[in-house]
């Protein structure tokens, strides 16, 4: 076993909220791989990596964003990954994180490093993970987008997830909540909802 990760919690900065970093995952992952194309359930401070089986240069350093899992995946073609159930580090989630709002460098860098580990490991990958790995992709992509009001943008590229199969119902929910539309409505009731201030003497 080359690669070894830890479960881990989310805190958010703003409420102290935690999550945990992933679920249902087990102890040890025969073919860890495959769920990495998706799902990189390991982060960056909760990796024990075999130093025999590091490169020179672990690290692709012409990628911006998910250097980490291009190392990950390299590392679990060789082996299954062991994952420590108990949580050992937790990770402070920023309102302005570099990683929050990364939709660009995404689609920059992590989409064709991902389909370079797909053409490198087509023989070894069933095709329900070539479809996940791109329907993650584009939901990644899509929800930034939303978030950052470039809504046409965005909304295509969950219907692009969508249509992988990938979180279906939420991808298109997100896509008309967020439409232009939809937008004065949200604003309209929450004025409605929201308690009256007290008024100043």
């Amino acid at each position: 076993m080359n690669l070894c990760g830890c479960q881990a919690l989310l805190v958010n900065e703003e409420d102290g909220s935690s999550t945990q970093l992933f679920e249902n995952i087990p102890e040890v992952q025969a073919d860890g791989m495959s769920e990495l194309f998706w799902n990189c359930y390991i982060a960056t401070p909760c990796a024990l990596v075999r130093a025999s089986a590091l490169p020179d240069q672990p690290f692709d350093e012409s990628l911006r964003i998910g250097e980490d899992r291009d190392l990950w995946i390299r590392l679990s073609s060789a082996g299954p990954v062991g994952l420590i159930q108990e949580p050992m580090v937790e990770i402070l989630v920023r309102k302005a994180s570099y990683s929050r709002d990364s939709s660009a460098l995404i689609e920059v860098d992590v989409v064709p490093m991902i389909e370079r580990h797909l053409q490198t490991f087509a023989d070894r990958l069933h095709p329900s993970t070539r479809k996940r790995a791109y329907g993650k992709l584009y939901w990644d992509i899509g929800a930034g987008r939303v978030a950052a009001n470039q809504w046409a943008e965005g909304a295509g590229f969950l219907m692009k997830a969508a249509m992988r199969g990938f979180r279906p119902v939420r991808a298109l929910r997100l896509a008309v909540m967020t439409s232009p539309p939809i937008q004065p409505i949200k604003l309209a009731i929450k004025r409605a909802i929201a308690p009256a201030r007290p008024q100043s003497r």
